[in-house]
């Protein structure tokens, strides 16, 4: 089983302001730790599915993935 990333409050918001304003460059895992906190935080409860059981490479996933790289702003 692989394990979701977690970014919880200032841990989330640190990485944002990074790469808003201080021109930090997320990381894949950066990337993909804001995908699942988008994913928990807006469509989990309502898909049932955690994170961790999207197919990369599947929708719901290359959305996620694309609303956490124009989050950070990549």
């Amino acid at each position: 089983m692989k394990h979701e990333p977690h970014l919880r409050g200032s841990v989330f918001h640190r990485l944002l302001r990074g790469c808003l304003s201080e021109t930090y460059h997320p990381t894949q895992a950066d990337i993909e730790a804001v995908a699942c906190k988008i994913w928990q935080d807006g469509f989990s409860s309502m898909e049932g599915r955690p994170w961790h059981d999207l197919v990369p490479g599947s929708d719901d996933h290359c959305r996620m993935i694309g609303a956490a790289r124009m989050a950070l702003g990549v």
